[in-house]
């Protein structure tokens, strides 16, 4: 397998990692308010959130920035409640989705950097390795809308449940989760 291989499936499995199931909370928070006409939104969500991840992993595998990985893991949490609670009180997506994904894509790099950075160790030519994690990272990210999206349609078809129901019921849990882990990190 090679490296440029390598990198891509971690990134790819990053994101759909059952056993750190933040990543697949907060793009179903981040994503729920949203109907599949709305692509050009979704995908901007979804690169957004990529770009402020790869900042956040390029500038601590160079050790420009350190924060503490305890500090970070509560904040993680707590993007994805910020989430739920504007799905909650908002009428609509907003525009403001697409800076609080590039907001919190750069947290959630800085989740994932220090276990990046022992991989790399002191590895000269981390843009390849970097590019891969992200491309398969921005493609794990679309298998779970894309999953996401049949769900909510299924739902909707055989459950006659409607958006509005479905943002506040799927928010409601998540946020649930996103407060418990909160109180595991502190």
């Amino acid at each position: 397998m090679s490296e440029f291989q390598l990198y891509l499936e971690l990134g790819f499995t990053h994101i759909l990692d059952l056993d750190g199931t933040d990543h697949i909370l907060f793009i179903i928070a981040m994503m729920c308010v949203y109907k599949r006409s709305d692509w050009k939104s979704i995908l901007g969500i979804i690169t957004s959130f990529t770009i402020g991840h790869t900042v956040t992993l390029f500038l601590s595998v160079f050790k420009i920035i350190r924060v503490n990985s305890n500090f970070i893991e509560v904040a993680i949490a707590v993007t994805i409640l910020l989430a739920c609670i504007e799905n909650i009180l908002s009428k609509k997506a907003t525009d403001k989705r697409l800076l609080f994904s590039g907001i919190f894509g750069l947290i959630h790099g800085l989740g994932f950097s220090n276990y990046l950075s022992s991989l790399l160790g002191s590895s000269k030519s981390i843009f390849m390795p970097l590019l891969a994690f992200n491309i398969g990272l921005e493609l794990g990210q679309f298998l779970l809308v894309i999953a996401m999206f049949t769900i909510i349609f299924l739902l909707y078809k055989f459950f006659s449940m409607n958006q509005k129901k479905f943002i506040l019921f799927s928010s409601f849990l998540i946020s649930i989760q996103s407060i418990l882990l909160i109180v595991e990190r502190i």
